[in-house]
């Protein structure tokens, strides 16, 4: 048997030599027992919750709790009481003493009596841990199920209203659209109308053959290349049906400007169609496509691009961009923020024409202004003040054309690596400068027309090399405006020097291997020149 720790309390002889005994444990979870006795004629009698009553009407009462730890079956309950209660009258009776009350405390089941309740006493039976019917609830489960349900109701109900915002949303913005639809088609055919000629949308489709002749993408769609009724070939932008609120304000601000702008050097718009939520502009065809399809092709570059070319090609750009900024409009100035080799195209002739004046602005000269669009530019034709807090003027557009100018000469395009000297993959700028520095000029032209044997004069290379070298400087007022590189180029105007490295200056390129162990280049700008 288990050792136990028995407590005394002080003497008291008791008036008869009568001990509690446990009848039976009661048949619940929580094993235990009470009863109380008289010292007298006993009355022994047993309650409904397993209390052993001994009761006695003029005799002095003792009270007493048995009780079991809950894992004891009933069998083994009634068995360790039985051992604990017949041990009682070695501790808690001699020959000349008698004790008030104490308690047997074994490990799995303990005693206790004294002449005073020491239990809390109820009218009604405590039930505890009773088994539950099968099926039933708890009422936190069903507080539970129920707040869940209200939840998922809410839930419902929520994304029921934000659908329902989002479509009527859907429905103002539609609404806007067209109403913008309306106005434009207004505008374009009471202010262009007589100058152009307007398409229905099925002569655009049959002339595209149901647009599946698709030559590029220009600033806010596709272009394809179609064919109308009198055999003119020309290049049609349709603007997506899906395209955001910017591309469908590109497309009225293109043709807008289109309707007024007449150079050699700027693409020629043909034609209108605004039928069905369909917006199209015709342009003439350019038969060698861009500069950057040129570029993009060696066997093209060297058929096409020889050293003459190139400067035409360099002269004709600074024409287009001299009649934007100064002879376009009177007192304005026609900022086209997106000079890029891909927005140069070539005729069959190889004159260059500049097109997509799609966020192109107008302002008044020397002015700087905020760009209020997300996109403004391409990638690495971005002059920094644009790329660092927005601003433009007609000096973005000359440092665009000087990236293209060192393109044009080094035959590489600007957002790849030129050379490695010394272990370093610089960006074009970098090495032009470098190269430029240290009197090497003829280290920077393509060097497919040196394998050609072309004729390139040292005075010519090197006045262009330092003209692009003069527009890409990081500060715009250190670049010349477009009046002076036209005079620069015609040789009618004395060259400055530059005063500092340009723009993104030392900025190394990342290189990756192909399969053939080639190098192939691709460019990331992390900062830029102070």
């Amino acid at each position: 048997m288990a050792q136990r720790r028995v407590q005394y309390y002080r003497d008291i002889r008791t008036p008869t030599g009568q001990w509690f005994h446990v009848v039976r444990a009661p048949p619940r979870h929580a094993r235990y027992a009470t009863g109380e006795a008289g010292f007298g004629e006993l009355d022994v009698g047993e309650t409904s919750v397993g209390m052993v009553e001994q009761q006695c009407s003029s005799s002095p009462v003792m009270y007493a709790l048995v009780q079991c730890t809950p894992d004891l079956l009933p069998a083994d309950c009634r068995s360790c009481l039985a051992g604990i209660a017949s041990q009682m009258p070695r501790w808690f009776s001699s020959n000349t003493s008698y004790r008030l009350g104490g308690r047997i405390l074994g490990v799995r089941c303990n005693l206790r009596y004294e002449v005073d309740r020491f239990f809390l006493e109820s009218n009604e039976t405590i039930k505890i841990h009773m088994p539950k019917p099968k099926g039933s609830l708890s009422a936190g489960k069903i507080v539970g199920i129920v707040l869940g349900v209200v939840a998922f109701v809410i839930l419902i109900f929520s994304l029921i209203i934000l659908a329902l915002l989002k479509r009527l949303r859907e429905v103002i913005q539609e609404s806007e659209r067209q109403k913008k639809l309306a106005k434009l088609e207004t505008e374009i055919i009471d202010e262009i109308g007589p100058l152009f000629s307007r398409y229905t949308l099925q002569q655009i489709k049959e002339a595209t053959r149901d647009f599946s002749n698709e030559i590029g993408k220009g600033g806010f769609g596709h272009v394809y290349k179609g064919k109308l009724p009198s055999g003119t070939d020309v290049a049609v932008k349709r603007l997506a049906v899906s395209s955001s609120g910017q591309g469908f304000d590109q497309f009225m601000n293109e043709i807008k400007l289109m309707a007024t702008l007449q150079h050699r050097n700027l693409v020629r718009l043909l034609g209108f169609c605004i039928q069905n939520e369909e917006n199209i502009l015709i342009y003439e065809y350019m038969e060698n496509g861009s500069l950057d399809d040129v570029f993009s092709d060696p066997e093209r570059k060297s058929r096409l691009l020889d050293w003459s070319t190139r400067l035409r090609v360099i002269d004709s750009i600074a024409q287009g961009l001299l009649y934007l900024h100064r002879l376009a409009k009177q007192n304005t100035c026609i900022v086209h923020r997106d000079i890029k080799a891909n927005n140069i195209l070539l005729d069959a002739s190889m004159n260059a024409k500049i097109s997509d004046f799609g966020i192109a602005k107008i302002f008044c000269p020397n002015l700087m202004e905020s760009a209020t669009t997300k996109g403004c530019g391409s990638f690495g034709y971005i002059a920094p003040e644009v790329l660092l807090t927005g601003t433009f003027s007609d000096k973005s557009d000359v440092y665009s054309l000087g990236v293209l100018i060192l393109e044009i000469i080094s035959g590489t395009k600007v957002n790849s690596a030129c050379f490695f000297q010394q272990g370093r993959s610089d960006n074009l700028l970098t090495c032009a400068w470098q190269l430029w520095d240290a009197q090497r000029y003829k280290d920077l032209v393509d060097r497919s027309l040196i394998s050609a044997g072309e004729n390139i004069e040292d005075a010519v290379l090197i006045r262009y090399v330092q003209m692009a070298l003069l527009c890409v400087q990081a500060n715009p007022e250190h670049r010349p405006n477009i009046d002076k590189i036209v005079a620069m180029l015609s040789n009618t105007e004395a060259l400055d020097v530059p005063k500092e490295p340009p723009a993104y200056y030392n900025v190394q390129v990342p290189t990756s291997s192909n399969h053939s162990g080639a190098v192939t280049p691709t460019v990331f700008y992390t900062s830029i020149s102070s």
